[in-house]
C-alpha cells in the first residue's frame, strides 16, 4: 500500500501544481493560497510515506534506525495535519468560493 499511497500522492500533487499555476495566471490569490497548502500538506505525506518505506527495510537489520524512520514519518503526517486544518479553515471563511450550493 505504500507505493499505491506514494504514486497517489505524487499525481495529487502533479495536478495541485497544475491548478495553483492556473490560479496565478488568473489573479486567484485565495485559490493560490488554498493550493499552496494543499502541496505542503502533499510534500508532508509524500516525505511520510518514502520513511516508512526506508523505515521497513530496516526492520530486521537496524530497529532503531527503522524507529527513528517511523517516528520522522509520524511527524511529517502532523505536519501535513496543520496544513490540512488550514485549507479547512479557508473552506470556512470563505464557503461561496469552496463549497457548492445545493439546489432544491
Amino acid at each position: 500500500h505504500i507505493n499505491e499511497s506514494y504514486k497517489e500522492y505524487i499525481f495529487a500533487k502533479e495536478n495541485t501544481e497544475h491548478a495553483l499555476n492556473k490560479s496565478i495566471k488568473n489573479n486567484q490569490p485565495l485559490q493560490v493560497q488554498y493550493f499552496n497548502y494543499t502541496i505542503m500538506e502533499l510534500d508532508y505525506k509524500i516525505n511520510a510515506t518514502v520513511n516508512i518505506y526506508n523505515g521497513l527495510n530496516y526492520v530486521k537489520n537496524n530497529p532503531s534506525k527503522a524507529l527513528s524512520l517511523f517516528r520522522n514519518s509520524e511527524k511529517d503526517m502532523e505536519n501535513a495535519k496543520e496544513y490540512s486544518d488550514k485549507r479547512s479553515l479557508l473552506e470556512e471563511q470563505y464557503p461561496d468560493k469552496f463549497i457548492k450550493k445545493l439546489s432544491n
